[in-house]
């Protein structure tokens, strides 16, 4: 008969075999205790009599494993999660399951294991910090901009390709080019495919960082402002200006004094560039009068024709997404010296008059606002000529200067000729003025450029007739 210390022995290993079964079931192991093969074991190990003992003393264990067992099955339910096979973490919310399912799409294989487990309130919160930190769930790539995240690509490729694209396409082309950068700080950097991110294609990328958000902006129209300036001044269309200001019930009578709508594009980053270029460029030739006593004022002669002359530059030009917007000349040598036009003009009586042989003052045509046109309190006085800014403007006839320079009225730089017989024609929101006061000017003579001086939204030329004091329609005087 085995000793008292033999029994002793042989109670704690059995026991110990008790409690690691207890453990296996309580981490969810599918497996059950098999008791006959355990207690087969022992009996092959134990002498005959202490067998007797073991099996006497099976029933009262399998009773301690029920009561075990027992307490397991009134645990909570609890569930596993595994994603593509992966271990991702335990939660007692079978809706957290769901929601992990939907939010990765059919592309992932998420499992689930329920088991018998009591766990912390937080363990809800703690699995979906866990997903953040596990090699198991998917990832896609943000771009951000100045650290907010802007748009989401599926891979990190896809990321550095759209940031590539959208550099390359404010990339100007020819020359050297210096540099190319953001503005802003633009990175990229992986987030959770779980996150709710719409992932967008690369091309889709590029245009949501071209293009940007719409920002409402707001314009006062000023004396002299029709759509189209409105339109040609803040890069848009007139079609555009009406679709944003279905309040005007004739959009071709805006008034001084009302507000419009302007949708602005906003785009999220500013392509800065900088590039090198050698160019040949033209040379302008001057023209020189000699004054012809022998001439009515108003009649001119060429003695000798001017010519161009050539130059070569090297400059630096300054780009925002795509746009030159400055230039800086490191060097220029002449290849072809100008030759100045040299023209005889007649310094005697003028013979002013409203006759067939009045000439358009400027190179355009385009009238963005006709005479007489109603501005709320008044009528246009004359004729606005939509032109390019620096466009010449030409003396309509033969005259002499009255004024020259700033009119504080709302002209700007402004020249006014007398033609004689009671004619004046005046000339108003020049760029710059070429003549002076009590000079004789012939017809066709360059008196100024065409600016956006003084009460003016954009490059145009204002011309204005009058006879006796009187304002008149300028189109027979042109």
């Amino acid at each position: 008969m085995p000793g008292k210390e033999e029994r002793s022995t042989t109670w704690r290993e059995f026991v110990e075999s008790c409690r690691n079964y207890v453990q296996e079931e309580w981490i969810g192991l599918r497996s059950r205790l098999r008791f006959r093969s355990v207690v087969g074991e022992f009996r092959r190990q134990l002498s005959g009599r202490t067998v007797v003992v073991l099996s006497a003393m099976v029933p009262v264990a399998a009773v301690g494993v029920a009561v075990v067992q027992s307490h397991i099955n009134r645990a909570p339910l609890a569930y596993m999660v595994y994603v593509n096979g992966i271990y991702v973490g335990v939660t007692p919310d079978i809706h957290s399951v769901d929601r992990l399912r939907n939010r990765l799409g059919p592309e992932a294989q998420v499992d689930v294991r329920t088991v018998h487990m009591a766990l912390p309130a937080s363990t809800a919160e703690q699995f979906w910090r866990s997903l953040a930190a596990s090699p198991a769930v998917p990832k896609v790539y943000a771009v951000y901009v100045n650290g907010k995240p802007v748009v989401a690509v599926a891979t990190e490729d896809d990321a550095k390709a759209a940031i590539e694209r959208v550099k390359a396409l404010y990339t100007p082309p020819g020359g050297h080019v210096d540099q190319v950068a953001f503005r802003e700080r633009v990175d990229f950097g992986p987030v959770d495919r779980w996150s709710g991110a719409t992932v967008r294609t690369v091309d889709e990328a590029v245009q949501i960082l071209q293009q940007g958000t719409n920002v409402q902006k707001h314009y006062l129209v000023s004396r002299g402002d029709t759509l189209w300036t409105i339109a040609a001044a803040h890069n848009t269309t007139v079609d555009q200006l009406q679709a944003a200001n279905p309040q005007l019930a004739n959009p071709d009578e805006i008034q001084e004094g009302d507000t419009l709508n302007l949708n602005a594009v906003q785009p999220y980053v500013h392509v800065e560039a900088v590039q090198t270029v050698t160019r040949e460029v033209a040379i302008p030739y001057d023209v020189q009068y000699q004054d012809d006593s022998s001439m009515p004022t108003g009649q001119s002669k060429v003695i000798r024709d001017g010519a161009e002359g050539r130059k070569q530059q090297t400059v630096r030009i300054h780009y925002e997404n795509g746009r030159p917007v400055r230039e800086e000349v490191l060097s220029e040598q002449v290849l072809q010296d100008k030759v100045d036009q040299i023209v005889a003009r007649g310094t005697g009586p003028a013979a002013g008059y409203a006759g067939p042989n009045w000439i358009w003052p400027t190179t355009a045509h385009l009238i963005s606002s006709p005479y007489g046109e109603w501005r709320g309190r008044e009528s246009h006085p004359g004729v606005d000529i939509a032109a390019p800014y620096g466009a010449p403007v030409y003396a309509s006839n033969g005259g002499r200067v009255i004024f020259a320079g700033w009119d504080s009225g709302g002209y700007g730089n402004c020249v006014r000729i007398d033609h004689g017989n009671g004619v004046v024609t005046i000339y108003g929101h020049m760029s710059q003025v070429l003549v002076s006061p009590g000079q004789a000017v012939a017809q066709g003579q360059v008196i100024g450029h065409v600016g956006a001086t003084g009460e003016a939204t954009g490059p145009h030329l204002h011309y204005e007739v009058r006879v006796g004091g009187h304002v008149v329609n300028p189109m027979p005087y042109s």
